[in-house]
């Protein structure tokens, strides 16, 4: 009789632990890749403000750049090698 009462007080092992590992886990991953993104999203913002609080760009300073390009396009064109582009007056 006693076997029998144990039997029915002893709970049958779940899988509950180890789904809450998982659980656990994917959460973890989720709030990593949510950051990754945030992350990315406010370097772009940060890029795109510190670039267009930059000093304007002449005609006469972006051919004097090294390394930038001149396009033969009427009027013409320069690149400069940060990607700003100036039209030529």
């Amino acid at each position: 009789m006693d076997n029998q009462i144990k039997q029915s007080v002893e709970k049958p092992p779940t899988r509950s632990s180890n789904l809450s590992k998982y659980q656990k886990l994917i959460l973890i991953v989720l709030i990593l890749l949510a950051a990754a993104v945030a992350l990315f999203f406010l370097l772009d913002w940060w890029r795109e403000t510190r670039e267009s609080g930059s000093k304007p760009l002449t005609w006469e300073e972006c051919i004097k750049l090294s390394g930038s390009r001149v396009l033969q396009t009427y009027p013409a064109k320069c690149i400069a090698p940060d990607g700003r582009t100036v039209t030529q007056p």
